[in-house]
């Protein structure tokens, strides 16, 4: 397995092998990177560049920029389809959605959306996408056929990320203003739940057998994990300072961490849920993180 770490003040990409859990590869892409996904086949990475106003695509076997995409206003969030045929990427300077066609690398249509769109994510049939909008306090709904928002649903203050049930049936929302998650039931589209976590949570990842929720709370230097049978956290496991991102594997069995004031990334244990090793070596102020089976 591969980790793609955006390093947001170097202007690179970070390529851990998690075998030997080292870096193996450095790629230079656009100005302040955040946002990082890789495609289902796990050939290509895509990155966007906050203050280059562009996305890089990175080809996974040779670790080069395949291509440069110039994008709206400050990209940040970003996303594939489960098919892999679009990319959604939230503008936050412009607030819009941008969808790039992964076949012709070409921005094809922009979404209007909230204020400063953050995060992204679909669910698993790829019908719908939920965007958190930071200064709008709401999340967009957007209709993936038609492509246009059908609907706003208010959460807490300052939503930042967002992430969706491998079922489908529920959307959880960071809320770093109010030191919350707000809980979204997809059947209603209407918020069920609100869950008090650490301070300024940010990033957060679902376990694939859909039983438990890893949430950064950056200002907490930890990671919260909530049961989602029961929506409440049940543990908090100190990592490194500043965590930002947080993906889990497909295996479910380990989560990894951006320490964005450690210069490194926490490899966590699920079963224990205790940090089993920090991997330094990434650039400075690592942000965004993504998983890749190795091609």
């Amino acid at each position: 397995m591969l980790v793609y770490v955006t390093n947001y003040y170097e202007q690179t990409v970070s390529v851990i092998d998690d075998v030997e859990r080292k870096v193996i590869a450095t790629v230079r892409v656009g100005n302040q990177p955040i946002g990082v996904a890789v495609n289902p086949s796990a050939s290509e990475v895509y990155v966007t560049n906050q203050h280059s106003d562009t996305v890089s695509v990175i080809d996974a076997r040779s670790f080069t920029v395949a291509d440069t995409i110039v994008e709206a206003n400050g990209p940040s969030g970003i996303a594939f389809t489960p098919d892999g045929s679009v990319v959604y990427v939230t503008n936050q300077l412009s607030n819009d959605v941008g969808i790039i066609d992964t076949r012709t690398r070409a921005l094809v249509k922009m979404i209007p959306v909230g204020g400063q769109p953050s995060g992204v994510a679909f669910t698993p049939d790829g019908r719908l996408a939920f965007v958190t909008n930071q200064f709008s306090n709401n999340v967009s709904v957007i209709d993936t056929a038609t492509q246009t928002v059908t609907r706003a649903i208010p959460v807490g203050s300052l939503p930042q990320q967002v992430a969706v049930t491998p079922n489908g049936a529920f959307v959880y929302v960071t809320n770093s203003g109010a030191d919350s998650v707000s809980v979204i039931a997809t059947a209603s589209m209407q918020v069920v739940a609100t869950i008090p976590i650490g301070t300024q949570p940010q990033d957060i990842a679902i376990t694939p057998n859909g039983a438990s929720a890893y949430v950064t709370t950056t200002a907490s230097d930890a990671i919260a994990v909530i049961d989602l049978a029961t929506n409440t956290v049940t543990k908090s496991i100190p990592v490194g300072g500043f965590p930002i991102g947080v993906a889990i594997t497909a295996a479910g069995d380990l989560a990894y961490v951006t320490n964005s004031f450690s210069n490194s990334v926490a490899v966590i244990d699920v079963a224990s849920n205790r940090v089993i090793v920090s991997v330094f070596g990434v650039g400075f102020t690592p942000y965004g993180i993504a998983l890749s089976v190795v091609q």
